[in-house]
């Protein structure tokens, strides 16, 4: 167990002794991590990490210096904050990089000790068993299954600083996921899939494996369709990765540099009018929900399109400073060796109120895509795209036709524009959460 308590108390002696100009902040991250894979009814690998972190940012006439180390040992933690101070001498002062004002507000009750218990290891193998079995059962031509595995992760955040903050907050996720392979008639196609909630309990073995097996079998016999524009029906787990990928867009750095299709366009109709996106740290179900962001600044719910109208962009202190506004609290230290940036909370596409299944109905003939690949060559400053997808016609007749070895041109701006409908079913993967949409007239090229 990491001495938690005599750190943080050391360190708060550090602070008390901090004066004028100098400003300085100690942040510590404790990861526990669980890791669990069967393959075929074996479990195979079991994992445990147990990581500790400490940043440590000095700020001094606009100057700041930055160091980080991984003990948790007092004389560890202490030549970082020694190193921190040393760099203010060489970097170039910037009048934006200081503390939060926010910083100095209330105060977080700290804690010591396991914060975390390991999962119960007959539990886990129950929802592994689980998994595999309603991979199998989803679909006769399921023949077998891989990597069948359970996630568990607890974060314990801990930032003191010299304004008087002593805050600590505690996040948790979990993960199932299950790759099944169907096979017929000489084909062979693999399914995959995933849910992450913020607690086991949150998850249905039934319901992912079920998917697997459902999408290894709808592909059986897939080949490439004529080009032609079509309707697209995109599931939430498709619409999250476009939001992952787009996500730098609506960032204050992206603006400031002007390096975001979206930059200077605030108050303009720029998706359609059901389209509403929001980045939102206090969100009850969400997994990153928060009291404070990783730099001191209270999260909050930012909307940033409202019916297709831009409402912003999203702020860390910097980039607010530089604005003269306010941080939206999404000061985020995706790794802890770097200083925070703008980063998400949880950041949603909002529900609609149809079904998935009453889309599916209503769009005989449209595409709809299971799986695309290459989401990371989407360009943030243009917001061009090129993916490869797979999935199935919806049925026709009666026939359905399964999909592969297609592409799905477009730009993000025209895809907001084209999402006719919207479904109920907003479900989130890590930071990002969305439902089923429906996007008219996307170009998507086959044979």
């Amino acid at each position: 167990m990491i001495p938690l308590q005599a750190l943080i108390q050391a360190t708060q002696n550090q602070l008390h002794q901090v004066q004028s100009p100098e400003l300085l902040e100690c942040y510590f991250r404790v990861t526990d991590e669980w890791r669990y894979e069967q393959t075929q009814g074996q479990l195979e690998n079991v994992e445990r990490k147990n990581n500790f972190g400490a940043a440590v940012r000095c700020f001094k006439n606009g100057r700041m210096g930055f160091a980080y180390c991984r003990d948790a040992r007092w004389e560890a933690v202490n030549a970082a904050i020694a190193e921190a101070r040393a760099l203010t001498n060489f970097i170039p002062a910037d009048p934006a990089r200081t503390l939060a004002v926010q910083a100095s507000r209330g105060t977080i009750k700290l804690a010591d000790g396991e914060f975390s218990a390991a999962p119960v290891l007959e539990d886990v193998k129950d929802n592994l068993a689980r998994l595999e079995q309603a991979a199998f059962a989803s679909d006769a031509r399921v023949r077998k299954t891989y990597q069948a595995g359970y996630v568990k992760k607890n974060v314990r955040h801990i930032l003191l600083n010299s304004l008087g903050l002593q805050g600590a907050w505690e996040q948790s996720e979990s993960a199932l996921g299950i790759a099944a392979l169907a096979e017929a008639a000489g084909d062979s196609q693999l399914g995959e899939a995933y849910r992450m909630g913020k607690t086991s309990a949150e998850l249905s073995p039934e319901v992912v494996g079920r998917e697997a097996g459902y999408k290894a079998a709808k592909l059986l016999g897939a080949a490439a369709v004529p080009t032609r524009r079509r309707a697209v029906i995109f599931p939430p787990a498709v619409v999250t990765g476009f939001l992952e990928a787009v996500f730098p867009a609506w960032t204050a750095e992206a603006w400031q540099r002007q390096r975001s299709f979206l930059a200077g366009r605030a108050g303009e109709r720029l998706a359609a009018t059901n389209v509403s996106l929001a980045d939102d740290g206090v969100w009850p179900q969400g997994i990153y929900t928060a009291p404070w962001d990783e730099e001191g600044c209270p999260t909050q719910r930012t909307e940033l399109l409202k019916s297709g109208i831009v409402q912003g962009c999203l702020h860390n202190q910097e980039t607010a400073a530089r604005a003269q506004t306010q941080s939206t609290g999404n000061g985020q230290r995706m790794n802890f060796s770097a200083p925070p940036s703008v980063g998400p909370t949880n950041f949603r596409m909002l529900p609609g109120s149809e079904s998935p299944e009453s889309l599916l109905r209503a769009y005989p003939g449209a595409l709809y895509a299971a799986d695309v690949l290459g989401l990371h060559t989407l360009d943030p400053v243009t917001g061009d795209f090129s993916l490869g997808a797979s999935g199935w016609l919806l049925a026709v007749e009666g026939r359905e036709v399964p999909v592969r070895g297609i592409t799905i041109s477009g730009n993000v701006l025209a895809w907001l524009n084209q999402i006719e409908r919207v479904g109920n079913d907003e479900t989130a993967y890590g930071h990002f959460s969305a439902p089923t949409v429906v996007v008219r007239d996307l170009l998507v090229a086959g044979s």
